[in-house]
């Protein structure tokens, strides 16, 4: 993988709604950030959606933008696809999900990667421990169902 921090493809105003020009800037992005070589086989795989507000892409991440991802994902053979995040500026994250489309995109990947287990999480719905780094001297985060301490 390329050492780079940001990255940023612009996708022109009049083609936002053409998913064959939201798909190859979003290849030209993969390709300018070296791919998704990072990801191996039995990986729990995080996708953080930029939703800070209801109103639907350009203002959060575009649903296909998600569903191109997971397929990409799907590839890699991981244990399991979490979506999550947790809107910092409305009052109900689970509509904001819904009215932006990312909650529908989730569920119709689920249902075509069945037995994978995709699910879209509330970061606030769980509690966040850090581990140790172990063996392979990376980092490892353990989350669990519950209320934040």
């Amino acid at each position: 993988m390329r050492d780079i921090e940001v990255a940023l493809v612009r996708v022109p105003e009049h083609k936002r709604d053409d998913e064959n020009a939201l798909r190859d800037k979003f290849n030209t992005l993969l390709d300018i950030v070296g791919g998704l070589a990072f990801v191996k086989p039995g990986d729990c795989v995080l996708i953080k959606p930029s939703v800070d507000s209801g109103k639907p892409y350009p203002a959060s991440t575009a649903p296909k933008l998600i569903a191109m991802l997971i397929d990409l994902l799907v590839k890699k053979n991981p244990s399991a696809i979490l979506v999550g995040t947790e809107p910092p500026l409305c009052s109900d994250a689970k509509k904001t999900l819904r009215k932006t489309g990312i909650e529908s995109a989730v569920k119709e990947a689920a249902k075509t990667y069945a037995p994978l287990p995709i699910k879209l999480i509330l970061f606030n719905d769980y509690v966040w421990r850090e581990r140790y780094p172990g063996p392979d001297m990376q980092d490892h985060w353990e989350m669990t169902p519950g209320k934040h301490l």
